[in-house]
């Protein structure tokens, strides 16, 4: 069980949905303003792992992820439930590794997070490494 203390304080903190108020949060996994979306996404990630966000919340972690760079539109889709997303790719120059965002066309929510090798390494084949997904009822 997750207690209170196990959490970071910029996320028991978090108040608001401003870009600011996010931003105390996202620092405790690394972020910074001058962070590549990639790194951003991981952040991201990482606070969605501790918390169930607000609506607005999630509207302006996808504006900053956006505002970083780097990121691709890929279209509308279906999750691994079924559900209808939008992908938002993003890739980091200098890894083997790309990471797709999947956002609720219902609800605007960040539902998931898929972590795709681009090329194989020595022991593991390109393709999808990880996936993550939140909002399931």
């Amino acid at each position: 069980m997750l207690r209170r203390g196990d959490i970071p304080a910029g996320v028991v903190d978090l108040t608001g949905s401003r870009r600011e108020d996010l931003s105390a949060a996202l620092a405790e996994f690394g972020a910074t303003p001058e962070s590549s979306s990639g790194d951003l996404l991981l952040a991201i990630g990482q606070l969605l792992s501790y918390w169930t966000l607000t609506d607005e919340l999630h509207a302006t972690l996808i504006d900053m992820l956006v505002d970083a760079g780097g990121v691709t539109v890929l279209g509308e889709s279906q999750d691994r439930l079924g559900r209808d997303m939008v992908g938002l790719r993003v890739s980091d120059e200098g890894t083997s590794y790309q990471n797709t965002l999947l956002i609720s066309e219902d609800t605007g929510r960040i539902t998931g997070i898929e972590n795709e090798l681009t090329k194989p390494m020595e022991f593991i084949p390109a393709g999808v490494v990880g996936y993550t997904m939140w909002d399931i009822e």
